[in-house]
């Protein structure tokens, strides 16, 4: 809404889920015909129904997403990401289903990593942000989501003043590809 444009790309060929979760439709053409067809990158972006928003949806699981994520055509497709958009972001399925996301990272300036507080084991975070950092990845921050409020341990200094808290402006986005 601020003028940023942002692009998420939908990293996830084994188990899509943005599309429909953003308003596209989840049969619609993306990142694995990107890959393995050379169409362009228009053809395969979709407006969402966030404002500012587009969304290059998986488009379908391929047989062997391994390789079309280990081709030049993934690198390619980033920078042509970062041309057209402020902020990418390109959202890799969880490291513990595969090769996929460590392969995605390469692809990257950064790795923004997700964490579900109460499915994941603390072992399997940093195994998985071990191997992350193995590939070289640059692991830019930490997401942790379904923290409750007393488990994490700062529910009396975050949890307290989090209410109080007002939103602010977001700074100018350079462009940048950061997977997630």
């Amino acid at each position: 809404e601020q003028g940023h444009r942002v692009l998420i790309v939908e990293g996830d060929l084994r188990r899509p889920s943005l599309a429909a979760r953003l308003g596209v439709d989840p049969g619609a053409a993306g990142v694995a015909h990107f890959l393995s067809l050379a169409i362009d990158l228009d053809e395969v972006t979709y407006e969402t129904n966030l404002p500012g928003v587009r969304l290059v949806p998986a488009g379908g699981v391929p047989p062997s997403s391994s390789n079309l994520l280990t081709s030049d055509a993934i690198h390619e497709l980033m920078e042509l990401a970062v041309l057209s958009a402020n902020c990418v972001l390109l959202d890799c399925p969880p490291t513990s289903a595969g090769a996929d996301a460590t392969l995605l990272a390469d692809a990257t300036d950064g790795v923004l990593f997700v964490v579900n507080q109460r499915r994941t084991p603390r072992p399997q975070a940093l195994r998985a942000m071990a191997a992350l950092r193995r590939t070289g990845a640059a692991l830019v921050g930490i997401i942790v989501n379904e923290s409750a409020a007393g488990e994490d341990g700062y529910s009396g200094y975050y949890g307290e003043a989090a209410t109080d808290a007002k939103p602010v402006e977001p700074a100018e986005v350079p462009p940048s590809r950061i997977s997630g």
